[in-house]
């Protein structure tokens, strides 16, 4: 977490472990403790160390590190305590680390989230899109959001003065999360937008939190190698209405009716389930271990969910769109295109709707949103071909964004991607089928290779080309000669993009798709600066028309 978060604040063990079960090892509950560090690397004197077990590192190893750089109070799991450690500072154990350690962070700054309105977003894709919608309405109404997410951490102070950190991660660690929220409480925020990472809802990062308002954008296939199956991907999203919604919350469900059609081996999804119906289903119907029941409000394109459209167009320019919520239906006209868009248009209505937010104000913020960073970014060139700059890493979200560019193109459709190393391999084939059957000329290319060969990933992405209509040949053929189609592999990035930009010409739509908003390129190498919404624009200063 970056500095803008440090602060000297203060409290005693007995009041951050009030409401936890707990083993003391001394009556020392009145100690001062000055921080929760989960990072023995980031101790500073006076913190506990909270020693969590995680997938690949173990916390308690560090223990004896921890101490000597001057934490005051260990936490611990039971039974997990290195001998001789009793004697050098305050131990504190408990079941499991991971459980409490929200908990107990929520308890050091006393409570901050429950001084504002709290909207969780989970889902595959469309959660940065209906986070910055959402910022935005409540700003429309008078409001003074925080937002948490992928792009960056942010938030306005009492001096008026805009707070924006880069994102580490898009849900953090429990002691960040509740720092930047009692950060947020003390600049005067009145609701935060918090994006919700199926990480973190599987890792318990949320713990101490109930939100307002939980929404769900939808499920396809992404990190498998973390979740293992759709299904477990799935139970993971469904804990944040089953066990972080208030009792008397509202959730707020997308259906993507189409979804429930793809089947095959070169299907985006795993089977044919439609997992917004089965979540809508699933919560409305009581199947979560709260005793209340839960409100669910859905929202779709058909006229049979709460809030949908009863008419719509879309232009590369943007969306027209008549919007039916239970207020009533107003008008708008958005600048982000394609369906999918709608459907984040909808979800963020469905959001501040239930907030209470009216119409007038819904139609003011929806219209004040001009772009998100890299979400579609357009990007226009002085020989007139349109570039999009675009996060899309998934089958699902390159689907969609193609899907939508296909309907608008005059001329030819052209992508630019790659597939992440360190990630579900099983994703790259169904990438380069998709590309291929979408478009005219795909270049692949590497995304973040991490510590994988970056020939290996677009070997494997090149399986899903060889399946579609495209044949390869050389970049600089298949985009010079008129109605040629194909494909190329071009590992350098940089390179990719540049030939992309040389020989598009009027009338095309170019997606760099991948890496959207992200400013690096992670090799085995290391991390170096690399922005693709920069390199579109550095490639167009270099090429003279």
């Amino acid at each position: 977490m970056t500095a803008h978060l440090t602060d000297s604040y203060h409290n005693t063990l007995k009041h951050v472990l009030d409401g936890i079960q707990h083993h003391l090892t001394a009556k020392e509950g009145n100690i001062r403790i000055s921080g929760i560090s989960i990072d023995s690397r980031k101790i500073t004197s006076g913190n506990i160390f909270v020693a969590v077990s995680g997938n690949n590192v173990d916390g308690h190893m560090f223990i004896e590190k921890a101490i000597k750089a001057g934490c005051k109070a260990i936490l611990a799991d039971r039974g997990k305590v290195p001998r001789g450690v009793r004697k050098k500072t305050v131990v504190v154990e408990v079941e499991n680390t991971r459980a409490v350690l929200g908990h107990i962070a929520s308890n050091f700054y006393n409570h901050p989230a429950r001084l504002m309105k709290m909207i969780g977003i989970t889902g595959t894709n469309g959660k940065t899109t209906v986070s910055y919608l959402i910022e935005s309405i409540i700003r429309a109404g008078g409001g003074n959001p925080g937002v948490i997410g992928t792009v960056s951490y942010r938030y306005s102070g009492r001096s008026g003065k805009n707070i924006e950190m880069p994102a580490d991660f898009t849900t953090p660690e429990a002691p960040d999360l509740h720092k930047l929220l009692k950060k947020m409480s003390d600049n005067g925020v009145s609701h935060v937008v918090m994006e919700v990472s199926s990480h973190a809802l599987a890792q318990q990062r949320i713990e101490g939190l109930k939100f307002d308002v939980a929404l769900f954008t939808n499920l396809s296939r992404d990190h498998l190698d973390f979740h293992k199956d759709m299904n477990r991907y799935y139970d993971s999203k469904k804990k944040l209405f089953c066990e972080y919604l208030h009792p008397n919350g509202q959730a707020i469900v997308v259906i993507d009716k189409n979804k429930a059609q793809h089947k095959g081996p070169d299907s985006i999804q795993d089977n044919s389930t439609n997992w917004g119906h089965k979540m809508a289903a699933e919560v409305e119907h009581e199947l979560c271990s709260q005793s209340n029941k839960i409100s669910v409000m859905t929202c779709c394109l058909d006229k049979d969910c709460s809030i949908h459209p009863s008419k719509y167009s879309f232009t590369l320019a943007g969306t027209s769109a008549e919007i039916v919520n239970p207020k009533g239906s107003f008008q708008i006209y958005s600048e982000l295109t394609g369906e999918f868009n709608l459907r984040n248009i909808l979800a963020a209505t469905g959001a501040t709707a239930s907030l209470g937010y009216k119409n007038t104000e819904i139609f003011k913020g929806i219209s004040a949103v001009k772009n998100i960073p890299g979400r579609l970014e357009k990007i226009r060139s002085s020989n007139q071909a349109t570039f999009f700059v675009d996060y899309a890493h998934t089958p699902d979200a390159m689907e969609n964004v193609l899907q939508t560019l296909k309907q608008l193109q005059s001329g030819r459709l052209i992508c630019v991607f790659g597939c992440g190393g360190d990630r579900d391999p099983g994703k790259r084939p169904m990438m380069g089928k998709i590309a291929g059957d979408y478009c005219d000329v795909v270049l692949a290319t590497s995304d973040n290779p991490r510590t994988e060969s970056p020939i290996k990933i677009l070997n494997e992405i090149e399986i899903g080309l060889k399946r579609s209509h495209l044949g390869r040949n050389r970049a600089e053929i298949i985009l010079t000669e008129n109605k040629r189609q194909g494909y190329d592999i071009i590992q350098s990035r940089r390179e990719a993009i540049a030939v992309a930009v040389r020989y598009s010409r009027s009338g095309d739509i170019v997606l760099i798709s991948g890496k959207g908003h992200e400013s690096y390129q992670i090799t085995i190498t290391g991390v170096k600066y690399f922005d693709d919404r920069e390199e579109v624009r550095k490639q167009m200063g270099v090429i003279q028309w």
